[in-house]
């Protein structure tokens, strides 16, 4: 009877655990550079990012798919690229509209010198002037 109920709270527990996960967020790596996000929002359905250097050149990449073409308004975006030891070579502050089904940001910074880099983003989505969601995210380092 013992061994019963341990199996039972044991195969509970396992089967527990990835709604936890599933509920909190999920993260898929499309490329060594390429993120993309799928989190619970009232408005957004999935963020990707993207952060690479080449040729000296950083070019950051912001994709926002929002879960219907009237749930998001606008979307406001903070882009910074920092080096490593935490000074920011550039900032983006944009407001981003609705085009071809998505809001999008990328760029191009020719950085100053090689070095480490990395990017980060804080953006929040409006809908009806009010703010809906919030996100953030900060990029893997990449060395040039």
């Amino acid at each position: 009877m013992f061994k019963k109920s341990i199996s039972m709270c044991l195969l509970v527990i396992f089967l527990l655990i990835p709604l936890s996960t599933t509920y909190a967020g999920e993260a898929e790596v499309n490329s060594a550079s390429n993120e993309e996000l799928r989190l619970l929002y009232v408005g957004t359905s999935t963020i990707t990012y993207d952060f690479s250097v080449l040729n000296g050149k950083a070019s950051p990449i912001v994709k926002l798919i929002p879960k219907s073409s009237s749930s998001i308004d606008s979307v406001k975006v903070t882009v910074k690229i920092i080096n490593s030891r935490g000074k920011s070579g550039k900032t983006w502050n944009q407001t981003l509209t609705y085009s071809v089904g998505a809001f999008r940001f990328s760029d191009s910074y020719s950085l100053p010198a090689k070095g480490t880099y990395y990017m980060t983003v804080q953006g929040t989505c409006y809908k009806n002037n009010s703010a809906i969601d919030t996100f953030s995210y900060t990029s893997q380092k990449v060395t040039y």
